[in-house]
Parts: structure tokens; sequence; C-alpha cells
């Protein structure tokens, strides 16, 4: 459940977000890692936009890009042994290590974009 409940709040500060700069997404149709890459773009946290004369730039790319890879594998995560698609059974494989590992991550990831958003928005 806390899977889940995890790529929810992932998935809803992406929406927040667009929402916020007015960008269009197919709430249908658009998972995390499209979502992700529409907000990454416009907060300038992409790792392609991050000028490569700059002291540690291929750390902080290396960090973008991790910090991406923990959205999309969270969703993945989920699907495989979260509790939605009307699992019948407790899935097993994962303990609550993980499920904390999961949500500290995910939250952490959460936290990280929405301060930038704020930030963004109060700078100009």
């Amino acid at each position: 459940m806390a899977i889940g409940s995890t790529k929810e709040l992932i998935e809803a500060t992406l929406k927040t977000i667009l929402n916020g700069c007015n960008l269009v997404y197919d709430d249908k149709k658009d998972d995390i890692p499209k979502l992700l890459k529409q907000v990454q773009k416009v907060l300038e946290l992409a790792p392609d936009d991050v000028d490569s004369s700059r002291k540690g730039a291929e750390i902080i790319k290396k960090v973008l890009s991790n910090l991406g890879s923990v959205a999309v594998g969270i969703a993945e995560l989920r699907n495989l042994y979260g509790s939605g698609h009307g699992k019948g059974q407790k899935s097993q494989g994962l303990t609550s290590r993980h499920a904390r590992l999961v949500v500290v991550s995910g939250t952490t990831l959460c936290a990280f974009l929405l301060d930038t958003y704020e930030h963004r928005n109060t700078a100009n």
C-alpha cells in the first residue's frame, strides 16, 4: 500500500507542477516517465540542461538522472508489488524496509521538485 501511495504522490506532484506552469498533459495516457520529463524540462532539472562547463557538471547530471530513476523505479515497483491492478492476494518479495525506502526516496523527490518549483516562481 505504501508503494502505491508513494507512486500516487509522485504523480500528483508532477501534475500539480505542470498545472501550475500551465502545461498540457494527457491525464489518461501520460505516465510518470513522460510527466517527469516535462517537469524536469520546465524546472530546468533535465540532466542535458546542465552547463557542461560548470564545476561538478557531470556529478550534477548524474544526481539529476538518478532522481528521475527513483520516480520511474517506484512506478515500476508499484506495478510489480503494489496493491493496484486488482491483485487479490498479498504480494510476496518486499518487506517493510523496502516500503520505507520507497516512501522516503519518493517524498524526498517530491519535496525537491516542489521546492524547485516554488523557488523558480518566487525568483521571477
